[in-house]
């Protein structure tokens, strides 16, 4: 047709996935996925995935995505040039001395070594990218190089935050992951070897990854301009740890009242020995013995189960539903060189019309906001009451916040929206 309608391309034929057991358990409404516009809010040349396509090429837009797009937590400043621990070295460009800390580096090792399975009758590839970026005197984070080929010894990724929670991991389980299931359509990675994925990253946890101030530290991003996730997550966590402090100061009045709550810390020590398996090394308190630290604990757990999820969850369909911007998986192998990257190679690396499809009925799922919506600045259907309990949560603080990031994504030619207080919902929700 020459007109825009509605929909996906029927050549990607997907229309088994529409009719899996996922959609109907995940509470998508009668519109679904078809009735979802491909070019995100408002119809075409008005969302951001309109933007992604015309964009996708562009070196300016690549280093965007690494500071507003759906994992704005990979990247870190890279201290020195010489090579990167245990992903060999680079040679031949400029030291991070002359650049005056303006490198940075993304790298992908928990995907390297990986082995892929099968989609279809074809078999699937990845790779462990490792990404060196450039901060410009404009402001502009660009790629210097990236590393794709494989590596390895055989060849030169009282609030209820957890509302919801119960049922769409039961689903998950059951319709995502579980084998044959969506995911092994989209991406034989995760089929074939996602609990090798697990256990690595479970290895590499930190308490300090997990805590927003302490993250923007250690990864030496504090000063790079135009990163909305840093300055948006930073003011949202400010918000829940005031609004914290406040109930931990109505129940625990002194330290030695947090030391001796049995319940607290057999809480703690659950967390501790199940979630990060007992690794000292994380730095994740085995106990908690002041006022101070269960405020920390606390606002983590809280800003992790909302708004860290609305980033890396929210604009997956904005970001993803344009395939060759991030495609699922790889057809073929990465190229060796850079005579060996043509444009009939990348192509041919992309996913198959049923694979894109199924990627895209997952992405709109998974992007979809749930019934009974809550937002961050909202309050959970009828919600206990307490008279001397602090405003749950602190509506005015989050309020300014939002219209803070309302009147900056007005002036930008690609909004950041999925740290508006008023878009982020108070648990995970799908």
């Amino acid at each position: 047709p020459t007109s825009w309608e509605l929909g996906f391309p029927r050549c990607y034929g997907f229309w088994g996935v529409l009719g899996s057991p996922i959609i109907g358990g995940f509470g998508v409404p009668p519109r679904g996925v078809l009735g979802s516009p491909l070019w995100g809010r408002g119809g075409p040349g008005a969302g951001p995935a309109e933007y992604v396509v015309r964009h996708w090429r562009d070196d300016a837009f690549f280093g965007e995505q690494y500071l507003s797009g759906v994992n704005p937590v990979l990247l870190r400043r890279c201290p020195r040039l010489t090579g990167v621990p245990g992903r060999g070295s680079w040679c031949g460009g400029p030291t991070v001395a002359a650049q005056g800390g303006r490198v940075f580096v993304a790298d992908y090792a928990l995907l390297e070594g990986l082995p892929t399975g099968r989609i279809g009758d074809e078999p699937q590839f990845t790779a462990a990218p490792l990404c060196l970026l450039w901060l410009s005197p404009a402001g502009r984070l660009l790629p210097l190089a990236i590393q794709v080929r494989p590596r390895g010894p055989t060849s030169p990724r009282p609030i209820s935050p957890c509302r919801y929670t119960f049922h769409i991991n039961i689903l998950a389980r059951d319709k995502l992951l579980n084998p044959g299931g969506i995911i092994d359509q989209v991406s034989r990675v995760w089929g074939t070897w996602g609990q090798r994925l697990v256990a690595r990253a479970t290895a590499a946890l930190t308490y300090a990854e997990l805590c927003v101030p302490d993250d923007i530290e250690r990864r030496g991003v504090a000063d790079v301009p135009n990163y909305h996730y840093r300055d948006d997550a930073l003011e949202i966590w400010g918000a829940i740890e005031s609004f914290v402090e406040g109930i931990v100061g109505l129940y625990y009045h002194e330290d030695s009242d947090v030391v001796d709550d049995p319940e607290l810390q057999d809480w703690v020590g659950e967390i501790f020995t199940y979630a990060v398996l007992g690794n000292e090394k994380s730095g994740f308190p085995a106990k908690l013995c002041s006022r101070p630290e269960l405020v920390k604990f606390l606002t983590m757990i809280i800003f992790r189960c909302s708004a860290q999820h609305a980033a890396v969850n929210s604009g997956q369909y904005d970001f993803y539903a344009w395939m060759p911007n991030s495609p699922g998986t790889m057809r073929c192998p990465p190229p060796r060189s850079k005579a060996g990257a043509t444009a009939e190679s990348f192509l041919a690396t992309l996913p198959s019309p049923a694979a894109t499809g199924a990627l895209l009925a997952l992405l709109s799922v998974v992007s979809y906001e749930a019934g009974e919506r809550v937002s961050r600045g909202g309050s959970p259907p009828s919600p206990p009451r307490d008279s001397n309990c602090p405003q749950c949560p602190p509506r005015r603080r989050l309020a300014r916040i939002s219209r803070r990031v309302q009147r900056r994504n007005a002036a930008l030619p690609l909004p950041y929206p999925y740290l508006d207080p008023a878009a982020i919902e108070n648990s995970i929700a799908i």
